[in-house]
């Protein structure tokens, strides 16, 4: 009777050796280490979103004065038309009026509506050139796009002899050059991402809400 070979057949083909298992214990221990430049991809990341964050507010502070002082002088240009030079620089509680300030709301919720619709439809394309031309590239198109729209908005309420002040509300048209606000986020925190080790990846992100509403 032939002898039984159940031991041999019933084991693993493969046997892992320890030598293997160290080595992958070893890499799932560096892969969860933060390494120099991890630490400085996140303290960039963090340092940049901060800054734009803070430069948004500025922006918000400063282009809502703008808007309702354009608002304002064309209010009292209509009931006065000669008196153009008088109107250059209103004082603000002036600009106050129930009119103005609802005017004002309006053109708030049309700049947040085509802001929302450019970076809408604008998320998928620019996602596709951020996997064939890399991060940084789309990156600093986003900018030059943000850049441009706020240099619209200075020259719309400047030159308001030359532009009405409804607009500015076309600011957010130049958006489309990067894709607008939610691409540069996105960006940024994908850049820190990739950075980050995957046990440090479960970070709860606030939602950032719109500056104009």
């Amino acid at each position: 009777m032939p002898a039984s070979d159940d031991g041999p057949e019933s084991s693993p083909l493969l046997q892992a050796s320890d030598e293997d298992a160290e080595s992958r214990e070893q890499q799932k221990a560096d892969v969860s280490k933060w390494t120099k430049v991890a630490i400085q991809n996140a303290a960039l990341a963090a340092t940049f979103l901060v800054l734009y964050a803070f430069a948004d507010i500025l922006r918000y502070i400063s282009t809502i004065r703008l808007v309702e002082l354009g608002i304002c002088r064309e209010h009292f240009l209509q009931r006065d038309p000669q008196s153009e030079e008088d109107y250059r620089n209103i004082p603000e509680h002036l600009c106050k009026l129930p009119s103005i300030q609802q005017r004002l709301a309006h053109l708030r919720g049309y700049l947040a509506a085509l802001e929302a619709i450019v970076g809408l439809i604008l998320t998928l394309p620019y996602g596709l050139l951020v996997d064939r031309f890399g991060e940084r590239l789309v990156a600093g198109i986003n900018v030059v796009g943000y850049l441009l729209s706020c240099a619209w908005i200075i020259v719309v309420c400047y030159c308001w002899q030359v532009f009405p002040i409804w607009s500015v509300v076309l600011a957010p048209l130049f958006r489309i050059i990067g894709g607008g606000s939610p691409i540069l986020s996105s960006i940024i925190y994908s850049i820190a991402a990739k950075s980050t080790p995957d046990s440090s990846r479960q970070v709860i992100v606030p939602p950032r809400s719109h500056p104009w509403i």
